[in-house]
C-alpha cells in the first residue's frame, strides 16, 4: 500500500515553549484526489515530542461521491482516533460542518515522525476541501 502525502503537508513542531499552537492541515480533492482504495493520505508529520490538546475537523468545501464514501481522520497509531467512518460519513460533510475529536482520544502524546492522516474508504469522492485543526504544545515543556 502506497501512502500518499498531501500537497498542503506541513512538518510541525513545538519548539520549547510551553505555549500552545495550532497547525491547519488541509486536503484538498481538487489538488490531492480522492481514490479510496485503502491508500492513507498523510496531512501532516510531527518533528519532537508534541502533547496534543484538541482536534477539530472542519468542512471548508462539501465532500461529495457517486457512493457511500467515508473520510476518517487520526494519527500514525489509530487511523479513526478524531474522526470514525460514522461522523465521516459523506452525508455528514457538508460545507460548514464541523467535527471535534472526541475526549478520550485527546489530550495525547505524539512522538517524533508520527503523522496525522486522512483515508477515504467504501467509494470515490469526487468533491471535497477539509480542514484539520490541530492544537498542541511541546511535551516536555513545563
Amino acid at each position: 500500500m502506497t501512502d500518499i502525502v498531501v500537497k498542503g503537508h506541513k512538518t510541525f513542531s513545538a519548539g520549547f515553549t510551553g505555549e500552545s499552537k495550532r497547525v491547519g492541515l488541509i486536503y484538498d480533492f481538487a489538488q490531492d484526489g480522492g481514490a479510496y482504495n485503502g491508500k492513507v493520505y498523510i496531512l501532516g508529520t510531527i518533528s519532537g515530542k508534541v502533547l496534543i490538546e484538541k482536534v477539530i475537523v472542519r468542512v471548508i468545501t462539501a465532500a461529495t461521491s457517486d457512493g457511500s464514501a467515508t473520510v476518517i481522520v487520526g494519527h500514525t497509531d489509530n487511523n479513526d482516533a478524531y474522526v470514525d467512518a460514522t461522523a465521516g460519513a459523506v452525508a455528514n460533510l457538508a460545507v460548514d460542518a464541523v467535527a471535534a475529536a472526541a475526549t478520550t482520544s485527546v489530550p495525547m502524546v505524539l512522538g517524533n515522525g508520527k503523522q496525522i492522516t486522512m483515508t477515504i474508504g467504501t467509494a470515490d469522492l469526487k468533491t471535497g476541501k477539509i480542514v484539520v485543526d490541530v492544537f498542541y504544545k511541546d511535551h516536555n515543556a513545563g
